[in-house]
């Protein structure tokens, strides 16, 4: 499984000189370094660093580490790849609360760079790892020890508060300490890596001055990486040239002793490493991005880390950060909580929630630093917050009680201005309207006290509520007795009413009897002449009727004589069909017959040549023959010029007809021949207009021509004088241009002028502004304090108080007690009631 990502710088080198051409070198963290451990927040966070000499696999351990076969680059130079310090910009996440990143180091003991580069990468990488991965090829040897000859210059370049503390106080700050030896071939014989690494820690025998110096290093290493391991890897692959690709090789393809060892280092160092952590004090992505940057300003400035300076600083930083958070979550969760919109509640409530808000801030913001914030501060930010806490809660009592007084008065004025007096008109519907009013006051009533919230409810209801209920009675009261007044005037009024009337309808009644009669007789004439006009209109409808019948007979000869003549003109439609029909036919026969007699006449010669060709030469039967045919022949000549003479005489008559169907035809061919020339006169007189019309036009277009040539000269002089008129108006652009750019300048510097002024004048203002609000927010703490005793004191007494005024009030209303005893006892009842449910009990 391959970790996506890929390396980048975490730590930066970059040399420079100075004036006397001496080399400085300034380490700075990466924005991608920042990026990340900003990626990683406030989780805790755990570095692992791989370090050793160049070309000893550092960067292939930790592409192990992220699963993977490459990743950070690896080359088959003698050059460095790692250039300074490299990251893997994807953290590796190890439990629920921990992530881990990767170092890789540039390689030690470079050709190419001096020692002070080396023992400043060295420190930095022992300063911020969990857990310090040392690679080296071989054995350990006198060499492999003087390779790690940095040791002893650490407490030159760190230190813990003060230089004066001692060796044994800085290895409690280093982290463990895991020898990776590659490429090794000895025979350990029986004993562990780590047995092994023991042994070549241990002081050598001899006094020289060589000696002191290797026993130096040994010593200082013990002291400083109090915990550590090691771990011997044989040679992954015997091929040289597959070796210097290896990140390209298969992992199954190497040598299987070679990936137990890479499994065991693995194992051990996920099992092993934890998040880091300076007394006590766990880090997080924030903390550990804070600390990189104290340890790296102190080196840039030509000191030296220090571990508790740079702590605090860090922790000083994440405290002010993290009070400035729950300052900001306190202030959002009580502006959500208490806005305009949920306000007014119950005291009680605002207290519980504020109560709420303030542990689960605090419990947060707890959970967020136990790691580095002990008690101590923990109780100062609470202590600093409190104030704040003091002063907004304090803001929001006041704005709840004075959002429920005025909620409240509100709710009760506009019940007092809706709720009227009794819909009263006689005495019967006194005790129905009385009791819809009671109702709709202890409704009112009970809902004020559901609804309305907060404890000015009964500050304002004892107020304001007590005169005006009473003032209400005393109304009702009054309009009850003027009412039973109004009554009585109006019986006395309807009874001298009805006397009037009973004698307005015994005068009625006379009136009526004396109209009757009349009427009757007035019927009575009615009758009679309505028999009479009966009579008549009976005669006049028998002359009607007999006028409609003669009329209704000629109506009905005529349609009959209507249809007589349609049926005759059908007839005569049809037959003039078929006389058309026959002459067709006639005319057929005629051709076919005069053929016949043609074919005939021809037949008559033939045989008159025969006869005369013939005589002599036949016998008597055959002439005999001959002349019967002649004389057949002649009478069918003889039929048929009768027959032909017929047929003229109808074709005659049938000519006739014919003829006056061509005079007609030649009328109407006349009048067609009439219209069409009077069409023709018409076309003829258009053209000629037309043509007029046209030279018209002719004689416009060339007016119009003449016109635009006119135009077109006018048009040219005009675009020459545009052109002038443009180049002046370019001209005066660029003249005004560089006013308003002098303008411009002059504005600026007069506004810089202005500003510097305003600035000036608001910061007097201001600190006038905070002298005021200081002294403002002291007066206003000293009155809220005073407010919050009263209000104390007047929850306390309140009930009392609100019985004693309502008794008081009844003692001294004594018209107000008369009134109510003169009413009956179920409305007493109701009264006494109402009362009993805020707490007065009533003696009537």
């Amino acid at each position: 499984m391959k970790n996506s990502g890929q390396p980048v710088l975490f730590i930066d080198i970059t040399e420079t000189k100075d004036e006397l051409n001496n080399k400085n070198y300034q380490f700075n963290i990466t924005p991608e370094a920042i990026q990340l451990l900003q990626q990683i927040g406030d989780r805790n966070i755990a570095v692992l660093v791989i370090a050793g000499p160049q070309r000893t696999g550092k960067s292939f351990l930790a592409n192990r580490f992220l699963k993977q076969m490459d990743g950070f680059a690896i080359g088959p130079s003698t050059n460095p790849c790692t250039k300074g310090i490299w990251v893997w910009n994807k953290p590796v996440k190890l439990n629920e609360t921990t992530d881990m990143i990767i170092l890789d180091t540039e390689g030690l003991n470079s050709i190419q760079r001096d020692l002070t580069i080396d023992m400043k990468i060295f420190s930095i990488s022992v300063l911020l790892a969990s857990m310090f991965i040392y690679n080296n090829l071989g054995h350990i040897d006198e060499s492999a020890i003087e390779n790690l000859s940095l040791v002893v210059r650490l407490s030159e370049n760190i230190c813990i508060q003060k230089m004066s503390d001692g060796d044994a106080k800085l290895g409690e700050f280093f982290p463990s300490f895991y020898w990776i030896l590659r490429d090794f071939s000895l025979d350990l014989r029986g004993i562990t890596p780590k047995a092994y690494l023991e042994n070549c820690l241990k002081p050598l025998p001899g006094n020289t001055s060589e000696i002191i110096k290797k026993n130096e290093i040994r010593d200082k290493f013990r002291q400083y990486f109090q915990i550590r391991d090691c771990e011997a890897l044989v040679r992954p692959l015997d091929e040289e040239h597959k070796l210097a690709r290896i990140e390209k090789q298969p992992w199954n393809s190497l040598r299987p002793a070679f990936i137990e060892g890479v499994t065991n280092i693995e194992k051990k160092v996920f099992q092993g490493i934890k998040a880091k952590s300076i007394m006590n004090k766990t880090l997080t992505g924030k903390m550990l991005m804070g600390l990189v940057m104290e340890y790296l300003q102190a080196i840039n400035t030509g000191g030296i880390p220090n571990i508790m300076n740079s702590l605090e600083a860090v922790v000083s930083s994440q405290v002010r950060r993290e009070h400035e958070e729950a300052r900001s979550q306190y202030l959002q969760n009580v502006s959500q909580a208490f806005s305009p919109e949920k306000l007014p509640i119950d005291e009680e409530i605002l207290i519980e929630q504020h109560r709420v808000i303030v542990d689960n801030v605090f419990s947060e913001m707890q959970k967020r630093s136990k790691s580095f914030i002990d008690a101590e501060q923990l109780i100062e930010i609470r202590k600093d917050l409190q104030e704040l806490i003091n002063t907004e809660f304090n803001i929001k009592i006041q704005q709840n009680k004075e959002l429920s007084l005025n909620s409240c008065k509100n709710v009760l004025l506009k019940f007092m201005n809706q709720f009227s007096l009794p819909n009263i008109q006689n005495p019967d519907q006194i005790n129905v309207s009385f009791q819809e009013k009671i109702d709709d006051f202890q409704r009112f009533l009970k809902n004020y006290l559901i609804n309305q919230k907060g404890n000015g409810k009964y500050k304002v209801f004892s107020e304001v509520f007590p005169g005006f209920i009473f003032g209400y009675f005393k109304q009702c009261f009054e309009k009850m007795n003027s009412v039973y007044n109004e009554e009585v005037n109006r019986n006395k009024v309807k009874v001298k009413q009805v006397n009037e009337q009973a004698e307005l309808l015994r005068n009625s009644i006379k009136e009526y009897e004396r109209l009757t009669l009349d009427l009757q007789r007035e019927i009575e004439q009615q009758k009679s002449q309505l028999e009479k006009l009966s009579r008549e209109n009976s005669k006049t409808k028998m002359f009607q009727e007999q006028d409609d019948k003669s009329s209704f007979g000629q109506i009905e000869q005529l349609q009959l004589q209507i249809k007589n003549k349609k049926e005759k003109n059908k007839q005569l439609k049809q037959e003039n069909l078929e006389a058309s029909e026959n002459l067709y036919k006639v005319r057929s026969e005629l051709n076919q017959k005069k053929k016949e007699i043609q074919g005939l006449k021809s037949e008559i010669d033939e045989l008159k040549k025969l006869t005369n060709n013939s005589t002599g030469l036949g016998n008597d039967q055959e002439i005999q023959e001959v002349i019967t045919a002649v004389r057949n022949l002649k009478n069918q000549i003889t039929f048929m010029d009768n027959f032909f003479s017929t047929r003229n005489s109808i074709e005659s008559s049938y000519a006739s007809s014919q003829d006056t169907q061509i005079k007609e035809y030649e009328q109407f061919r006349m009048e067609k021949q009439k219209i069409i020339q009077d069409y023709k006169n018409k076309l003829d007189l258009y053209k000629q207009q037309n043509e007029q019309e046209r030279e018209r036009n002719v004689r416009k277009i060339a007016t119009q021509n003449k016109y635009m040539e006119e135009l077109k000269i006018k048009n040219m002089e005009l675009t020459e004088q545009n052109q002038e008129l443009t180049k002046k108006s370019i001209q005066l652009k660029e003249l005004i241009k560089e006013n308003e750019k002098l303008r411009e300048n002059n504005s600026i510097k007069q506004q810089n002028l202005d500003t510097l002024q305003l600035v000036f004048q608001e910061q007097q203002k201001q600190l006038e502004k905070n002298s005021n609000l200081k002294l403002d927010l002291e007066n206003k703490l000293a009155f809220m304090k005073s407010e919050q005793f009263q209000l104390v004191s007047f929850k306390e007494s309140f009930p009392y108080l609100l019985r004693e005024s309502l008794k008081y009030i009844l003692n001294r209303n004594s018209k107000l007690k008369h009134s109510l005893k003169t009413l009956n006892e179920e409305d007493i009842q109701q009264v006494k009631e109402c009362f009993l449910e805020v707490g007065v009990e009533l003696n009537l």
